[in-house]
């Protein structure tokens, strides 16, 4: 199983290179464009030499070769494909997940304060774990999807998976897109802590069979790391529009969940949530 999930990751490592290579021209590093390509982006060779390794190596990298790494290289690599401060920390994780904190699991003290705060909050909210399996959540957040966890079967009881494939959540969104593509792009940085894992390459599979935008734009590779925070607009079958900022940071007593929060972005949103919340309003 650990050679199974070395793999898994060697290869997404590989995919995530390939990625961001083609997203290059040779102007934006300051080489010159030469003969025409048959593809788009920078060349192996190219990136090989801004990076000072050897080609063959780098090769090997993107192929998924079992091969050693170092800080140094990885270092290289990350600026001469122009890689942002998240996609560094995910190059990281993959390259050398030795490197990554050594985050303890969460004891049942901590998880029970968490849980009993998360119930205690106003505002819909839960907690989910790195493969965005929901573990805790309020009674506003029932309220607010309609939708009591409770009732759902395991597999799916997960906020991406809800987020693609629960129709009447992407219908009462203004902007299902963006606001999909934001998820996505925030879940893309918890595959990296998870990859290889079978719940995580469960939900994976689930979502690939599920939903055409998922599979079209898993392979884009596309990263939100740290708090998170979008705005979203959302037509509600029962009070009207109401509009939230919804926000997602790692609680610091547990660095291994995500605390998700729907604020009310109005005072006219937040009113309708609050009706939301009265018994007349859940019937």
């Amino acid at each position: 199983m650990a050679d199974d999930a070395s793999a898994t990751r060697r290869a997404e490592l590989g995919a995530f290179l390939t990625s961001r290579r083609g997203r290059l021209r040779p102007a934006d590093v300051g080489l010159p464009d030469g003969p025409r390509r048959r593809t788009p982006g920078l060349r192996r060779e190219e990136v090989a030499q801004l990076a000072g390794i050897g080609v063959t190596w780098y090769t090997w990298l993107e192929q998924g070769r079992d091969i050693t790494t170092t800080a140094q290289t990885l270092a290289g690599l990350a600026r001469a494909l122009r890689l942002t401060g998240p996609e560094r920390a995910y190059l990281l994780r993959l390259a050398r997940p030795a490197d990554a904190l050594d985050v303890p699991e969460l004891d049942d003290g901590a998880r029970h304060a968490l849980t009993t705060f998360v119930a205690a909050l106003a505002e819909p909210a839960y907690l989910m774990d790195a493969r965005w399996d929901v573990v805790a959540y309020n009674d506003a957040l029932t309220a607010w999807i309609e939708l009591d966890y409770a009732d759902v079967p395991p597999e799916r009881r997960n906020v991406i998976v809800q987020t693609f494939t629960l129709r009447s959540w992407r219908d009462r969104q203004r902007d299902w897109e963006r606001v999909a593509r934001t998820c996505l792009a925030a879940f893309r940085a918890s595959y990296a802590v998870a990859v290889g894992d079978p719940r995580m390459s469960e939900v994976v599979a689930l979502l690939e069979r599920s939903s055409p935008e998922f599979r079209a734009w898993w392979p884009e590779h596309d990263l939100l790391d740290g708090p998170a925070q979008s705005l979203q607009v959302h037509e509600h079958p029962r009070v009207g529009t109401v509009t939230v900022e919804n926000t997602l940071l790692h609680p610091a007593t547990a660095p291994r969940l995500w605390l998700g929060i729907h604020t009310p972005a109005d005072p006219d949103s937040a009113e309708r949530l609050a009706r939301l919340r009265t018994p007349a309003a859940r019937r």
